[in-house]
């Protein structure tokens, strides 16, 4: 290829093969003064070859000079092998040009400098997993436009026609750069998550706008906040302001993990316009004040009122968490029945459903979560309001256990009120609507129900999780304080880790005799493994689960007593919270997730534990096929709760699995988790609540989790 051929494409192009060359060829360590001497190119031009290929500085070196150091580079295998491959298409594509000829003047190829830029800003944006991933690739598309510009001109003379294509090429991807820039800089920001008002910028105004396209090409949860943030204030008015959303707990977690599924959700609802309404956790003075705090948040606002005092235990650790919730896990002989706490919860009902209809929402469509809030609905239309009303059941339906409550019928009766209910999997629907045709003698028309000149419509919407925010959770957690003294007391041995709310539904005592087993049946993992076992203690159930903490400590304290050794402990027990980011960098650490309860509506920490793995080297989920999250996850190993012997060889499988199976296991349950996540429930259930009977006229805008933490694992 003769030197002239080559300088028809760019000085500028070659250059920067030449650096590519040298640092191709230099020593294991070598400085830019070792390129610029063997490439015989400036300084500038070899700082912005390596900083286009993202290598940096290992170290310095001094100069003997005062305060003189010269940077030491080394190449990592992965780099080399990118820029080798990078150098090899740039050469052959000059060696294309050469041997073709040049048509009219015109180089074959536009400069190498457009062609990179254009890809970072298309393939590499798109690829970019997190808001500082983009915000890289940015600075690499800068040096590449830079890169451009130089080779521009060097083509000056050439055919003016295809010099004023490469032009407008150049300028479109400057105005994409720019206003990507622009949406990397709103979504870093501190102020990210302040109104809308203050956050859009004059210039996006429409959805033309080259920042709004930008916004577009954003994974979803970043688009929403994005886009959010640039569209025009008057459809911003628009957004959530007829939006009630009902749940027993609200606002942030504040030490609550069983709720941050919620707050997930809720609260960017909430700062666009909508209103979270709940009980507080405080008694009232009176039974007829109603009086509600409002807490401004965003365009919206958190809402709590305090219950009347002769309710406030009947509702909560009476009806709520002694009756329906043993129901509804199927713990018939724990249901705990008191004809006062019934009342109690009815009344606390009634006087929720007044405190709401007082809200400055007159016109808000309704949403209710929570076995808690069963007959709001009810309580609802008989103080005369129409519009429609939505409720979501959490847990699972059993028919059996539901008929033990002595005032089932009168309750999921009162549930008809609802236009729209939703359950977490399929299975519970029909549960719901057998339950309607064998004890009420409901009629039903496929997933609608006639009762009382009223139509209600169930449906199934699987609560989902932000993967894209686990999965960076996990990324980033290794510098965590926790993760650093994990690591350091593990010696080598594999994890297994637990993560729930102390609660009898999870399964616990069975978890921990199967790890007990695990170790008479294969003597040779111990030594190999710990159990890390999470089990916050809540609100709920508060002696059952006193008892329950009590019998965990002692069979922990039994199971080490008799298989430790000098150097390893085969359980850790911890009742204590982490917060989510170190629970995600502990689910990617740990070879196996365990989620083994008895019943469960969802086990988001099923999904979690999935989302935060290391896709070349995941780790295996042991999951009860009695969690709703099952349904979904069946490329988990599955287990039966109760079979003790057939989990012990569950989990030793498990932790000698071979990694091709791991990952095909692993990529088939994240296909899923990407399919159902936290936006696309809580959109699916207002859309589908729009279109209700009721509410078939209904025209509110559904609200997305951008910019929220992670589901919390503890649902």
């Amino acid at each position: 290829m003769q030197p002239g051929g080559i300088k028809e494409v760019g000085a500028a192009m070659l250059e920067r093969f030449k650096v590519m060359g040298a640092v191709l060829a230099a020593p294991a360590e070598f400085t830019i003064s070792d390129i610029v001497a063997a490439s015989k190119v400036r300084e500038n031009t070899v700082r912005t070859v390596l900083g286009r290929n993202a290598i940096k500085p290992i170290s310095t070196r001094a100069t003997g000079k005062p305060g003189g150091k010269l940077w030491i580079y080394r190449l990592t295998p992965a780099e080399r092998d990118r820029l080798r491959g990078e150098f090899a298409d740039g050469f052959s594509a000059l060696q294309t040009a050469e041997s073709s000829g040049v048509a009219n003047g015109s180089p074959l190829r536009p400069p190498l400098g457009l062609l990179a830029a254009e890809e970072a800003l298309g393939a590499d944006w798109t690829a970019a997993r997190s808001t500082h991933e983009k915000r890289s690739v940015l600075e690499r598309a800068r040096l590449d436009l830079d890169l451009a510009r130089a080779e521009m001109a060097e083509l000056q003379g050439h055919d003016s026609d295809w010099l004023e294509q490469l032009n407008g090429r150049l300028q479109n991807a400057h105005s994409l750069f720019e206003a990507k820039q622009q949406l990397v800089n709103i979504l870093l920001s501190p102020r990210a998550a302040a109104p809308l008002q203050e956050l859009a910028p004059a210039a996006a105004q429409s959805a033309s706008t080259p920042a709004y396209r930008a916004a577009e090409t954003l994974p979803a949860r970043s688009r929403a906040g994005a886009i959010r943030a640039l569209v025009p204030l008057e459809a911003a008015a628009a957004g959530r302001d007829d939006l009630v959303l009902v749940s027993n707990l609200i606002g942030p977690p504040q030490g609550e993990p069983v709720h941050e599924g919620l707050a997930a959700a809720f609260l960017p609802a909430v700062k666009t316009g909508a209103i979270w309404f709940g009980a507080s956790n405080r008694q009232g003075t009176s039974t007829s004040d109603y009086a509600t705090r409002l807490e401004p948040l965003g365009a919206g606002a958190l809402a709590t009122v305090d219950l009347p005092p002769p309710h406030y235990r009947g509702f909560h650790e009476g009806f709520a968490n002694s009756v329906l919730w043993p129901a509804f896990h199927s713990r018939e002989d724990l249901i705990r029945v008191d004809s006062t706490d019934y009342a109690s919860y009815r009344a606390a009902n009634t006087y929720m459903a007044s405190a709401l209809l007082r809200l400055p929402k007159p016109n808000a469509t309704v949403w209710v979560q929570d076995h808690h809030f069963l007959p709001l609905g009810h309580e609802l239309r008989q103080q005369g309001f129409v519009r429609p009303i939505g409720f979501f059941l959490h847990t699972p339906f059993p028919i059996r256990a539901m008929a033990s409550v002595p005032w089932h019928r009168e309750l999921i009766q009162s549930m008809l009120a609802y236009d729209l209910i939703g359950f977490q999997t399929d299975s519970d629907r029909e549960n719901f609507k057998n339950y309607l045709k064998q004890e009420l003698h409901v009629s039903l028309d496929g997933d609608l129900c006639f009762w009382n000149e009223r139509v209600t419509r169930l449906a199934t919407f699987p609560v989902g999780i932000d993967v894209r925010t686990l999965a960076q959770q996990a990324d980033e957690a290794a510098g965590a304080p926790e993760m650093r003294r994990l690591l350091s007391t593990l010696n080598g041995q594999k994890l297994a880790i637990g993560v729930e709310c102390l609660d009898y539904s999870k399964g616990l005592p069975n978890r921990f005799r199967a790890f007990d087993r695990m170790f008479d049946l294969h003597p040779d993992i111990k030594g190999a493994v710990n159990l890390l076992q999470i089990a916050v203690p809540g609100r709920a159930n508060g002696q059952v689960n006193k008892n329950l903490q009590t019998e965990l400590a002692g069979m922990v304290g039994d199971i080490n007593a008799r298989h430790a050794d000098v150097d390893w402990t085969p359980i850790r027990y911890l009742n204590k919270p982490f917060r989510h980011a170190v629970l995600a960098g502990f689910y990617r650490t740990a070879h196996v997730g365990l989620v083994t309860s008895f019943h469960d509506g969802m086990s988001l920490v099923a999904k979690e534990y999935v989302a935060a793995q290391d896709p070349s080297n995941p780790g295996v989920l042991v999951l009860s096929e009695f969690a709703g999250a099952a349904k979904e996850l069946d490329a988990a190993v599955l287990v039966n709760p109760y079979d003790v012997e057939g989990m012990a060889h569950s989990i030793y499988k498990a932790l000698d699995m071979p990694v091709e199976e791991r990952q095909q296991r692993w990529s088939t349950m994240m296909d899923r988790l990407k399919e159902a996540d936290l936006d696309g429930w809580f959109s699916g259930f207002v859309k589908t609540l729009g279109n209700s009977p009721t509410g078939a006229n209904v025209s509110f805008q559904t609200p997305t989790a951008s910019g929220s933490t992670a589901a919390s694992a503890l649902n």
